[in-house]
């Protein structure tokens, strides 16, 4: 995939982006595999010459996130601190970029659920995953 060097400037219009929960503990049989998809988030994507320097910065509303899949229910997510990660994006022909990231909660200050004494809790370890398509101009 070729990507014109530029800013680019992205929201819901143009993709989606989901995080993914599982759960642990002795109880986990009767918890929920959780997949959320995030229904107010922006991300500002600078494209370099040097891939290496490409950046993107993202932000997601906690209370936007919906549950899209389940075996169950789910508790609404708090919100927590923010921090630069580092991923990778696979691009394709068509201009969509694609990636994901493994995002420990109790790094970003969230307290991942947990219910009967710790016998059921959310892994503290969830996916974060988007894919979107970068407008044919940058901003």
């Amino acid at each position: 995939m070729n990507v014109k060097p530029g800013t680019y400037n992205l929201g819901p219009s143009d993709g989606s982006v989901r995080v993914k929960t599982g759960r642990q503990g002795m109880a986990s049989k009767v918890g929920h595999d959780l997949t959320l998809e995030a229904g107010n988030w922006k991300a500002t994507v600078v494209v370099d010459g040097d891939p290496s320097r490409s950046e993107v910065q993202a932000t997601i509303e906690p209370r936007s996130l919906e549950v899209t899949a389940a075996t169950g229910g789910a508790k609404p997510v708090s919100a927590g601190q923010t921090r630069p990660v580092t991923l990778d994006l696979t691009g394709s022909p068509d201009g969509r970029l694609k990636g994901s990231i493994a995002v420990v909660q109790s790094q970003f200050g969230i307290k991942p659920f947990s219910a009967m004494m710790g016998a059921l809790k959310v892994k503290d370890e969830v996916e974060v995953s988007f894919d979107v398509a970068l407008p044919a101009e940058s901003a």
